[in-house]
């Protein structure tokens, strides 16, 4: 067993010179020995987070906990034995300090002031309808055939209402003014409208999947879809933020782009 500030002293050489063999020659060592040490500090780290307790309260989307978060949990919390997590999913702006939250996961624009923001990803957006709306509307081919369709209208929290089917060409963005059956002001709500019949909705695709795998939804004019929405990690002002929260936060980061990047 290498002691662990000798086995710092090894990795400290490989992270300088960027190779375990390099690092090897440099200290007259041989290769195994190496890795052995880097193993052992790995052991060491993994030991020391697996020790972490508590709890961490986040707030989310619901189509980002239901779809991409609760899916990946049973693994990190076996990695984690002592943490637990508590996630609260809501369509309304949060308090995060008053509402006692360790971190708040938003899509698309923040407003928060006072608060760290951490940009951990980008969702694409699609344009869905139902095979019935397509039965009953037939399929939109071009922008000029938007005028002889229905969008599905969305109010926020915040009141502003999305009336216009959006979408980038040349970097620019362009909104099309469309009429509307119904106007809701959640996303359950939203995509239920949506495999009803009631009209276009434009949306992440993380959300649809299921709808679309399972022949509830189709997508349409690909060419013409929404700027993708930021998706960002926001945080109290604290300078010793806890090990706990920042394990979870790390662990959250890296799920979201490897799995945006695949969607």
């Amino acid at each position: 067993m290498i002691d662990s500030t000798e086995s710092l002293k090894r990795f400290m050489r490989v992270a300088e010179l960027g190779s375990f063999t390099k690092a090897a020659d440099s200290l007259g060592l041989p290769k195994a020995s190496i890795s052995q040490a880097i193993q052992q500090l790995e052991t060491l780290f993994m030991r020391d987070d697996s020790q972490v307790s508590g709890i961490v309260r986040v707030n989310m989307s619901q189509p980002m906990a239901r779809h991409l978060v609760i899916p990946a949990l049973p693994a990190f919390l076996q990695r984690h034995p002592n943490l637990n997590i508590e996630i609260s999913s809501e369509d309304r702006k949060v308090d995060l300090v008053s509402e006692g939250y360790d971190c708040v996961v938003r899509t698309g624009e923040v407003e928060e002031s006072g608060m760290i923001m951490r940009k951990i990803g980008e969702m694409q957006q699609s344009n869905f309808v139902s095979p019935s709306y397509l039965t009953q509307y037939g399929t939109p081919k071009s922008i000029d055939d938007l005028q002889q369709h229905y969008l599905i209208h969305y109010q926020t929290s915040s009141n502003n209402r999305f009336d216009a089917f959006e979408y980038q060409l040349d970097g620019e963005l362009h909104r099309v003014k469309m009429p509307s059956r119904i106007c809701v002001n959640n996303t359950d709500a939203y995509r239920a409208a949506c495999a009803a019949g009631l009209g276009i909705m434009q949306a992440p695709k993380l959300g649809a999947m299921a709808m679309l795998t399972s022949g509830q939804l189709v997508e349409i004019l690909p060419s013409f879809t929404a700027p993708g929405m930021t998706v960002s990690l926001l945080f109290p002002h604290r300078r010793n933020l806890s090990k706990r929260v920042r394990i979870f936060m790390d662990w959250l980061s890296e799920l979201v782009q490897n799995q945006l990047m695949h969607h």
